[in-house]
């Protein structure tokens, strides 16, 4: 007969989103850590309603949610929120965080928000909540570092609609030419994602997250690239451009985006997703335009790597291991 318990962890393999499963890797290794006896069980974010989930010893609610919020709430009543983070598109909040929500919620409180947006919406229907920052920052590194003078560019424009003309001519003015030569341009957005098997996934989670660890430093408009280039302790820059259209989207990045070196949208001419920037790059007046006193600035800052302090993200990672572990010694003590 087996005893072991059973927790559920968050994933969601119809993604096209490596950085939902570097949330979901992150999540289960530090289970692992903190009792290698756990039994893990990879649940499926859309369908935590299901009557499977309720044969659970416990289940841990993380990551970004949902696409089908009419599959809400959880069907267990042991529940650990932490980094949770609810987004207003689908009519999510509208659903999640309403005061007819609230008893969803009541025999799991305080409720650990993965940034500050979601913590201010839970409070606001008076909810004991907290902000938790995300579960990718206890991402450990692993023994073997490569130092191959390599600078990885993880959709370094990812807002700015897959103009990629408009892409490379600013990183070959954002970059000297020497590391523009080095640099390898990736994307954490991949079809193929959705037809792997969970092991698949997991295997290519971790040779990306390989990939973050090795580089000298990574430029990205990803948080969950940035995020865990912090936990593996790559200097990263984040580039904060093309997240205009819709401010409540910014949100989400309230209390994270402070942990990096930070290129915002002043420096790229004409990065705004609006119509008429549109036009305008069509027409290449990013090139009449272009802010090469700024530039030459950032091009100083990335080769000297300036870091920011660690502390802040050293904090994270401490509460949401201390709330991880309190709750897996709770569910092996029952």
């Amino acid at each position: 007969m087996n005893s072991r318990k059973k927790i559920g962890i968050v994933f969601y393999n119809q993604s096209i989103n490596i950085g939902d499963d570097v949330q979901t890797l992150a999540m289960m290794e530090l289970v692992q850590r903190v009792d290698r006896n756990i039994e893990i069980v990879l649940v499926d974010r859309e369908h935590l309603n299901e009557d499977s989930i309720s044969l659970l010893d416990g289940l841990i609610v993380s990551g970004w949610f949902m696409d089908h919020p009419s599959n809400w709430p959880p069907n267990n009543k042991n529940i650990l929120f932490v980094s949770f983070h609810v987004n207003s598109q689908n009519g999510t909040s509208d659903i999640l965080q309403t005061k007819q929500a609230v008893n969803d919620y009541l025999h799991a409180t305080p409720i650990g928000c993965r940034d500050i947006g979601t913590l201010r919406r839970f409070k606001s229907i008076g909810l004991e909540a907290y902000f938790s920052g995300c579960a990718t920052l206890t991402i450990e590194p692993t023994a073997k570092k490569l130092h191959e003078g390599k600078i990885l560019a993880v959709d370094p424009f990812y807002k700015v609609e897959n103009d990629l003309e408009y892409q490379n001519w600013q990183l070959k003015n954002l970059l000297s030419p020497e590391d523009f030569d080095r640099c390898t341009l990736i994307s954490n957005d991949s079809q193929r994602l959705s037809s792997l098997s969970s092991e698949a996934r997991l295997k290519n989670t971790k040779a990306y997250l390989q990939q973050i660890q090795d580089s000298d430093y990574i430029l990205t408009s990803r948080i969950h690239a940035a995020l865990p280039a912090v936990a593996l302790g790559t200097p990263v820059f984040f580039i904060d451009a093309g997240y205009d259209r819709n401010e409540k989207h910014r949100d989400r990045f309230e209390g994270l985006i402070d942990l990096f070196n930070v290129i915002d949208s002043s420096h790229f001419p004409l990065s705004s997703r609006k119509r008429w920037a549109k036009a305008c790059r069509k027409l290449g007046l990013h090139k009449v335009l272009g802010n090469a006193d700024k530039l030459k600035t950032m091009t100083d800052a990335i080769q000297n790597q300036q870091p920011i302090p660690i502390e802040n993200a050293l904090a994270i990672k401490t509460r949401i291991e201390g709330k991880v572990q309190e709750f897996v010694e709770r569910i092996v003590s029952d």
